[in-house]
């Protein structure tokens, strides 16, 4: 759960569900929502999740689409919720290494 000011940008923050970096939309949970986190509201953003939030559905820090992605690694999944698996699995790498291949697709898609 991320509570963010996005839509509209007016000083409210709406709660966003949100899995292995990537906004996404889960079967009982009203994405965007201003109401109060009551344990329902929680347990709901627990659920299954049906779909990313958006058609790029950039991941996490970076900020990277699965366009982008798959123009960096040709042979990424970034179908669907493969694309969950996909960022959880590159955050995962570069945890324990020295490169962030989300970071370095990011980069080749916005030169200086």
């Amino acid at each position: 759960m991320v509570l963010e000011d996005v839509l509209p940008e007016d000083g409210v923050h709406e709660a966003y569900a949100f899995r292995d970096g990537v906004t996404v939309r889960v079967k009982g949970f009203d994405q965007g929502t201003t109401e109060v986190l009551d344990a329902a509201r929680l347990a709901a953003a627990t659920g299954p999740v049906t779909t990313t939030a958006s058609k790029d559905a950039p991941a996490r820090l970076a900020g990277v689409t699965r366009a982008e992605f798959k123009a960096f690694r040709p042979g990424a999944k970034v179908v669907g919720l493969d694309w969950l698996e996909t960022v959880r699995v590159e955050y995962q790498r570069a945890w324990r290494g020295e490169r962030n291949a989300l970071l370095e697709a990011w980069l080749r898609s916005h030169p200086p």
